[in-house]
């Protein structure tokens, strides 16, 4: 991937912001030069599986039809749900699809056998119906926990 490519050769992909009038020659990851101390490496790795992460949710979201288009145009939800189906399963599209799931800490089987449950019996519901659902249910019980108090 990217990510692992960059760490290796230690330079910048992009070029550094503003190198001028300072001492620093030496290309990395971070910036021209920046001294280690101010630079918090976990915190770009963090990024990068956070990056990762949101591609795949993104991805499994355009394959069951709640993917970034606008409303009512049905070729781009269409094009969109395509473009993930293709993602997860093409064969050509493994080793990209494998290396962001190793970048964000997912198995890809798994997460391949998600996108197939999606496709099969659509997105899960976002939250239970009102009156239902597990915290609910906690909360009425706690609320009838305090009415009994208040009556003792």
């Amino acid at each position: 991937m990217v990510a692992a490519f960059i760490r290796e050769r230690g330079v910048s992909v992009c070029p550094p912001k503003s190198a001028a009038g300072t001492n620093y020659t030496q290309p990395t990851v971070y910036g021209y030069g920046t001294p280690e101390s101010f630079v918090n490496r976990q915190s770009v790795a963090c990024n990068e599986e956070n990056l990762a992460k949101a591609k795949i949710l993104t991805m499994l979201q355009d394959l069951g039809g709640r993917g970034s288009f606008e409303s009512g145009k049905s070729t781009a939800k269409q094009k969109l749900k395509d473009d993930a189906h293709r993602w997860f399963f093409n064969p050509r599209e493994r080793r990209d699809f494998e290396s962001w799931c190793e970048t964000a800490g997912y198995d890809p089987d798994y997460v391949r056998e998600q996108a197939q449950n999606i496709l099969d019996n659509g997105l899960p519901a976002w939250r239970a119906e009102a009156g239902s659902g597990k915290r609910y249910e906690e909360r009425r019980q706690y609320r009838e926990r305090v009415k009994q108090r208040s009556i003792e």
